[in-house]
């Protein structure tokens, strides 16, 4: 099969049902291509009126803000609208706090519904936080490179990286999820990499917690708040942090805490309002959007970025699962001197990432990546490997 030219990328953004969904996302700098959907995503044109929309109901209502706006309301209705990106029942995500938050409230839930049991397991090659975060919450955290072959009697839980943060590895939550319920042991799913580009399925997986960043793929903006998942068999687990905004009446000022129903009782404190308002606009961009549609698309863009990243610049050799189902959010390519390669594509108008030693990574977005913007990268890196053979 011959390289795809131009115009065959162009006549698939034609073909695309998705395609019209990069216009409801702002343009970078002219002449930039942007791969880094992996860090941050692009800035939804709605977001600045959301930004206006909060910033004027601040001058406005100031207190009153509290009880005559939605503000309040923010974490969960963003969770109804994201627990559909992610495979979550419906009333079992709320938006809240930081991921690192997060992985601290799961871990402590899943020991204390697994009394008796000290141990924590996850990867030790997992992202640094995510072991930081982990071993502050855990009396015991193993490490391993073997999840399932890590669980035993004593596990409480097991913390995974849904998606790697250097090689895009994405794990089968559901076979990794069956083999910790056959041990008793419950599992905490970080999707940071993988939410809002591949399928995450947390229901049908029968995970038990998941967390997640909304700055990445959900395109929430920088800092943005992050999520929660509890299966809803877990809601009425006791709130790690039983704050104000989890309690059953938050306006009655109790002394006596008395949690929320549902996954509402893990909101601790006040939320982000305009942080939800710059999440809440991503969000609604996929309104209309069927995620397995998405899915689909993102497994045909990275395929095709394999393509022509192989075939243009042979110095790069591929570090991700050539297959899809096993790949999450980014594409990673291993190169000898990685650092300086990624400095050259930023000279070449190129946005990608490098992580220590060997690896440059391409974040690819459905919602706003065309296949024409694959084809464009792969000329860039053949006049960069035509500059390096002179």
């Amino acid at each position: 099969m011959g390289m795809p030219s131009r115009a065959d990328c162009e006549s698939l953004d034609a073909r695309d049902p998705l395609g019209r969904v990069a216009a409801e996302f702002a343009a970078g700098e002219p002449g930039w291509l942007y791969f880094d959907a992996n860090s941050i995503g692009a800035m939804p044109r709605a977001a600045q009126g959301a930004l206006a929309r909060i910033a004027e109901e601040w001058r406005r209502l100031r207190r009153r803000g509290w009880k005559d706006s939605d503000w309040l309301d923010a974490p969960v209705r963003l969770g109804n609208k994201l627990a559909p990106i992610l495979g979550a029942e419906p009333g079992s995500v709320v938006v809240c706090d930081s991921t690192s938050i997060n992985i601290y409230k799961a871990v402590r839930m899943a020991l204390a519904l697994r009394p008796g049991r000290k141990t924590v397991v996850a990867e030790a090659g997992a992202f640094p936080t995510d072991l930081y975060v982990a071993e502050a919450a855990a009396p015991v955290l193993k490490r391993t490179d073997s999840l399932a072959g890590a669980i035993d009697d004593s596990t409480a839980a097991v913390l995974v990286t849904h998606t790697d943060y250097r090689s895009s590895y994405r794990y089968d939550l559901a076979a990794l999820t069956r083999a910790a319920h056959e041990r008793g042991a419950l599992v905490v799913c970080d999707a940071s990499h993988s939410a809002g580009a591949v399928e995450v399925g947390l229901a049908a997986s029968g995970a038990d917690f998941g967390v997640g960043c909304g700055y990445k793929y959900l395109c929430g903006g920088p800092g943005a708040p992050a999520w929660l998942y509890v299966a809803p068999r877990h809601q009425s687990a006791a709130p790690v942090i039983p704050g104000w905004m989890g309690h059953a009446d938050p306006m009655a000022m109790s002394p006596d805490y008395k949690p929320a129903p549902g996954a509402k009782r893990h909101l601790a404190g006040t939320p982000p309002v305009a942080g939800n308002a710059l999440m809440e606009a991503a969000l609604d961009v996929w309104r209309d959007i069927d995620p397995a549609a998405a899915f689909a698309k993102h497994a045909a863009l990275s395929d095709l970025l394999i393509r022509l990243v192989e075939y243009q610049c042979p110095d790069l050799s591929l570090a991700s699962p050539r297959d899809p189902a096993r790949r999450g959010g980014f594409v990673s390519f291993r190169h000898r001197d990685a650092a300086a390669f990624a400095d050259a594509l930023e000279g070449a108008k190129v946005v990608a990432s490098y992580r220590a030693p060997d690896v440059v990574r391409f974040g690819l977005s459905p919602l706003y990546h065309r296949y024409a913007d694959i084809w464009a990268l792969g000329e860039r890196l053949r006049q960069l490997e035509t500059v390096r053979m002179q």
